[in-house]
């Protein structure tokens, strides 16, 4: 669509995660707990809404470049948020979870396609599967984290979108005050694709040691 007065949109970054619970003697995703109480609680309010947030990125990038703009956006989900998304857009969840009087629906679809038609719209970065906080995870877990978040991503978008990302989003913004140590998680980043992040203020003031 040609737009005679096209906008440059930006949004710097959009940071989403919700962690699974132990809900009634199970492992649950906690959305899909909130969205399981009653449907007038304050719970199951808050619920649809977090839903509806992690389906807006890609809903409006597709309608501002439908409408001739350019929109430019940078996100990071966790991995556990993500198997939950797709969880709940295939079980019929989202399908009768209405907000606005309009259903969420697949929302990974949604993505899916934004992903593939609008390539250079949204920018993925990668995380930790479980948004683990890494100065408090043990170092053997590390790659794990890193290399199960890129499996559940290629799962659910493909490789080819995998490949595009360049990027890594430390959970909390959570890097370790040792030089060697921090040291070596970059070079782990590195090994597992990774070209860019971002640090906290505190890692970059030069620490006796670096």
């Amino acid at each position: 669509m040609s737009n005679p007065n096209p906008l440059s949109i930006f949004v710097p970054w959009l940071h989403f995660h919700q962690p699974p619970i132990w809900n009634n003697g199970q492992l649950q995703g906690n959305l899909e707990k909130m969205l399981g109480s009653e449907e007038n609680s304050e719970e199951h309010w808050n619920a649809q809404w977090f839903a509806q947030a992690y389906k807006n990125p890609a809903r409006y990038a597709k309608q501002l470049i439908q409408e001739g703009h350019q929109p430019r956006m940078m996100v990071d989900y966790s991995g556990v948020l993500l198997e939950e998304m797709a969880k709940l857009s295939t079980n019929g969840i989202f399908s009768h979870l209405h907000v606005d009087n309009e259903p969420v629906g697949d929302v990974i679809s949604l993505w899916r396609e934004v992903l593939t038609e609008y390539s250079d719209t949204i920018e993925f970065t990668g995380s930790a599967y479980s948004h683990c906080y890494f100065p408090a995870t043990p170092e053997r877990d590390h790659e794990a984290q890193i290399m199960e978040w890129r499996r559940v991503f290629a799962d659910l978008f493909g490789t080819e979108a995998l490949s595009r990302i360049r990027g890594f989003w430390l959970p909390e913004m959570g890097m370790t005050g040792d030089p060697a140590e921090a040291l070596r998680f970059i070079r782990l980043l590195k090994k597992c694709g990774y070209e860019w992040i971002i640090l906290p203020n505190a890692a970059l003031e030069h620490p006796e040691g670096w």
